[in-house]
């Protein structure tokens, strides 16, 4: 999760490990680095998200993007992590909004308070009644859902179901995507992998592979740069393939549309390129990407969903 620019950097850093050039200084190849997270209270970091999703599909591609910038409050120590809060500032949408574009659009202004785990990834909404409520109520006056009353209970029944841990996902993202480069300890210039599996309904299990990269330090910046990658792959997953389709229904005669599901393979890639803080293991800039792609029926269909992260402490 890291910039172009800073990523080239990077590479570069990689191939001078153990050496000192143009005022970069790093530790030698192979000696473990601690990063801890450790924030202080009080502190506020300015953050600014650009998320772009395109699906590609029989040769044609779309694209849907936006801007979101937010201040990120350290509230306090808690037991087991931190107390933090969450405030979105400013929100623009591209050309074509992202498909959750009315959730996010619902908090703009709203102060979220949440608690996250010692690495300071959140773990659970604190004021979530209240979030949920503004949530739904908003999306219950768009056009498409007003006069609508199956699609109003299904709204209803989902945000109900939804506990301060589970909702976590749906608005807080960014954020975890954040947390996933802190807290580190990891040794320079060497790759470590780890592997494991998820069940999987329609078949056998997902293989999973992880690996963490500490690819650098730079004492002059004060950062270190990380590489972190997760592939999964299935060789069949139910129903993942949704189509909509017309059919003759031989009842009426008529034309009608259905939802017609299809079992395929799956190829997923989510991979961070990271900029850390060393001096507080707070991230400063992540390059996020998790890239899909879904083979069946003699096609490919590629999901792709990219997040520019930059973190920057607030002037006092």
């Amino acid at each position: 999760m890291v910039r172009a620019s800073a990523f080239a950097a990077a590479i570069v850093s990689v191939l001078l490990v153990g050496h000192e050039t143009h005022g970069e200084t790093t530790a030698p190849a192979g000696a473990s680095v601690s990063l801890p997270y450790r924030p202080t209270a009080g502190q506020i970091w300015l953050v600014e998200i650009e998320r772009t999703k395109t699906i590609a599909d029989r040769g044609i591609t779309t694209t849907e993007s936006g801007k979101i910038s937010g201040r990120y409050e350290l509230i306090g120590n808690r037991e087991g992590g931190y107390s933090s809060a969450w405030t979105i500032t400013e929100l623009s949408s591209g050309p074509v909004p992202l498909y959750n574009w009315t959730t996010v659009s619902a908090l703009h202004g709203m102060r979220v308070e949440f608690d996250t785990d010692i690495q300071g990834s959140p773990v659970a909404l604190k004021n979530w009644p209240v979030v949920r409520d503004i949530v739904e109520k908003q999306l219950l006056t768009l056009p498409k859902y007003a006069n609508r009353q199956a699609a109003q209970n299904t709204i209803h029944k989902f945000f109900s179901a939804l506990t301060p841990e589970t909702a976590v996902p749906y608005f807080l993202q960014e954020l975890d995507i954040t947390a996933g480069c802190q807290n580190t300890d990891l040794p320079i210039g060497r790759e470590i992998t780890s592997t494991d599996t998820t069940q999987n309904q329609a078949g056998e299990p997902f293989a999973n592979s992880r690996t963490n990269l500490l690819i650098g330090i730079d004492q002059v910046a004060r950062t270190a740069t990380l590489k972190r990658r997760l592939i999964s792959d299935a060789t069949n997953v139910s129903g993942v393939l949704v189509d909509v389709v017309e059919k003759l229904n031989p009842e009426t005669g008529k034309m009608e549309k259905q939802t017609v599901r299809t079992d395929a393979a799956v190829h997923q890639s989510n991979t961070a390129d990271c900029t850390v803080d060393i001096d507080n293991g707070v991230t400063r800039h992540v390059l996020y990407e998790e890239r899909l792609e879904v083979a069946g029926q003699d096609r490919t269909k590629v999901f792709d969903d990219i997040w520019n992260i930059t973190v920057t402490l607030a002037a006092k």
